[in-house]
């Protein structure tokens, strides 16, 4: 007997253990997820748990589930941070799952669930804070190659637990049919009885797993070990997806296929169909499930690793022990995935996002990787000597930008003015951006304080209120004005006139690109456009936040590169964009795709006042008004 018909033959004690599980609270992390976009996660027999996942969620009637291997997840796990993640793991052990985990966490991902049979392991160690723990029982601690055991009380805990889930779940109804019926699949009778539907199946040849699709985790189940075990070359297809090119295997390589069909009553007829169709001389075998519900699913697992047993019989190889290479367990444990996964930094993983977004061409010439390498070299070692921030969405929450300035942020900006560090504010904001400074800061700094007002239409020091210092204002916005009231729709009231801009509420512009051209065919000459976080500026082309910096440089005798940027508006659109062109322009909102530049130094959890917050403590001060960034502060 071969060690894996062993490992079948003890299956119906891993059911029997799992039936007796409490599996509420499995049972309330389905429920959990039934508004949310699901993730599952695994690798191996785990990929056939991740399926059968998804089969129980549609069954529920739950939004769709993305079945994905570890480096898939670990690749686009900035996309699901507001998904359920579930992480299947058998032992929990393996370094792929344990990369997927550390993705999670540091995407501070707030719905996590792992199912594994085995703990503590260094899976459900590294997620205490985050991570949902399901253990499920099996008989066979030791449990071989393919993972039977796990699988099996993994899948048997799903649909229990699915079930309990469900409006009016069957409970003990389901659960003694689930019993009795995966007996009756793992008795010898019914295995030899598989056995010999396979009988004219040779180890040459091809195996092609024809199925329904709601049959796809047997499917799954065979297609991982058929290839796991080495016992043949197989191909996965659902019946009308071979008809578009897989049937050329039976014209070309006549003898060299075997068809197994997974069928429902939904899907029988198609296969009928095809098999009519096909050449007789190719030998094939049909698996039916009338209605592939999730238990008809889960059992038509059950049968999948039966008919496993009996492709393993057909080549000679026990599936349980098929001769594992000296270089298997070498490959098994690298740990390149678990470098990748700590490499893809939540900033990285914005600034890639954004790239991937705006498909810079010149970004296909950089490795954001070393990029972020050598960003954070230039933050430890560069001297800063100026700061220069944006005002709202940056200083101040967009919300809260009536409110005053917080006072541990203004306690922080005082300290660095008494250290030496020369600040500008370049705001889209008028005087009132001034006086939320100065009632922020003491009076005997006020006159250090550079404002650049209007997007930098408007340079004073921040002891110069604009109340009796206006701007005088340029022919070219005087005509804007008048074309947005006259011929643009805009009511005069709804605009914010600076004298050197015009304001607009960023509800009331339905198209930026829109607007630019009609002022352009207009005649407006002179004028751009930018965008913040709640407002569109209608502003001279020569206008620039980036105004302040020179400012700074004219005032101080500062170099640019020593000034560090930081604003939230960072987008191509947005006017904080120019103003973070640079390795010290530091988003805390908005990135842009340019590789280089506009980098943030957080992920999106943390933004706003504060992410700048967090940048301003990090500030220390070396002496003569120089500081340097402690990246040891940012993490």
């Amino acid at each position: 007997m071969s060690l894996y018909a062993e490992k079948l033959d003890g299956l119906a004690q891993t059911f029997d253990l799992v039936a007796r599980q409490d599996l509420s609270r499995l049972s309330m992390a389905l429920r959990a997820g039934q508004t949310s976009l699901a993730v599952a996660v695994g690798s191996g027999g785990s990929a056939i748990t991740a399926q059968y996942l998804a089969d129980c969620r549609r069954s529920l009637g739950y939004p769709p589930t993305l079945v994905m291997t570890p480096m898939e997840f670990v690749a686009q796990a900035e996309r699901f941070a507001a998904a359920q993640i579930w992480l299947l793991s058998g032992s929990g052990e393996n370094p792929d799952i344990l990369a997927a985990a550390r993705s999670c966490a540091d995407l501070q991902v707030s719905d996590v669930q792992v199912l594994t049979a085995r703990a503590p392991s260094q899976l459900t160690m590294s997620l205490p804070a985050l991570g949902h723990v399901h253990l499920t029982e099996v008989a066979d601690d030791k449990d071989g190659f393919l993972a039977t055991h796990s699988l099996a009380g993994a899948i048997a805990a799903l649909c229990i637990a699915a079930d309990a889930a469900c409006p009016r779940p069957m409970s003990a109804e389901l659960v003694a049919h689930l019993l009795t019926s995966s007996r009756s699949r793992l008795s010898r009778s019914h295995r030899q009885s598989l056995s010999a539907d396979l009988a004219q199946f040779s180890a040459a040849q091809t195996l092609f797993v024809l199925h329904d699709p709601n049959l796809i985790s047997a499917a799954v189940a065979i297609e991982t070990s058929c290839w796991e075990a080495a016992l043949c070359p197989v191909q996965r297809v659902d019946f009308r997806n071979f008809a578009h090119g897989r049937h050329v295997w039976l014209a070309q390589r006549p003898g060299n296929a075997f068809l197994l069909a997974l069928t429902s009553a939904e899907s029988s007829e198609i296969w009928r169909e095809l098999r009519a169709l096909l050449p007789s001389s190719t030998p094939a075998a049909e698996l039916n499930a009338p209605f592939a519900g999730r238990l008809a699913a889960a059992l038509t697992i059950i049968d999948a690793l039966c008919l496993v047993e009996a492709l393993g019989e057909a080549c000679g190889r026990d599936p349980a022990k098929p001769g594992v290479g000296d270089f298997g367990r070498d490959v098994y444990a690298a740990p390149g995935l678990g470098a990748l996964a700590a490499a893809l930094a939540p900033p990285v993983r914005l600034k890639r996002s954004a790239i991937a977004l705006f498909d810079p061409p010149e970004a296909a010439d950089h490795d954001l990787l070393a990029t972020w390498t050598q960003l954070q070299e230039t933050w430890a070692t560069a001297p800063v000597r100026g700061l220069v921030l944006d005002f709202d969405g940056t200083i101040v929450t967009v919300e809260d930008r009536r409110e005053p300035i917080p006072e541990d942020l203004a306690a922080q900006l005082t300290r660095l003015l008494d250290q030496g560090l020369r600040l500008g504010i370049a705001t889209g904001r008028g005087g009132s951006a001034g006086r939320a400074m100065r009632q922020a800061l003491p009076h005997r700094l006020h006159s250090e304080v550079t404002m650049g007002y209007y997007n930098g239409g408007y340079i004073r020091p921040l002891d110069v209120d604009l109340s009796t210092d206006r701007p005088s204002r340029p022919e070219a916005i005087a005509a804007a004005l008048r074309w947005l009231t006259e011929q643009g729709g805009f009511a005069i009231d709804r605009i914010k006139d600076g004298f050197v801009q015009l304001t607009l509420p960023l509800e009331d512009v339905a198209d930026m690109e829109a607007l630019a051209h009609d002022l352009e065919n207009a005649g407006m000459e002179g004028l751009r456009l930018a965008r913040s976080s709640h407002t569109v500026d209608v502003c001279l082309r020569s206008t620039c936040k980036t105004s302040v910096i020179e400012a700074l440089t004219l005032r101080w005798g500062i170099d640019p590169s020593a000034i560090m940027r930081v604003g939230d508006s960072g987008g191509p659109l947005g006017n904080d964009h120019v103003l973070l062109g640079s390795k010290m322009g530091v988003t805390v909102g908005e990135v842009c795709g340019r590789p280089l530049e506009g980098w943030p130094m957080f992920g999106a959890a943390l933004n706003g006042p504060a992410a700048l917050r967090k940048i301003l403590s990090s500030l220390r001060n070396t002496g003569d008004g120089c500081f340097q960034i402690d990246l040891e502060a940012l993490s």
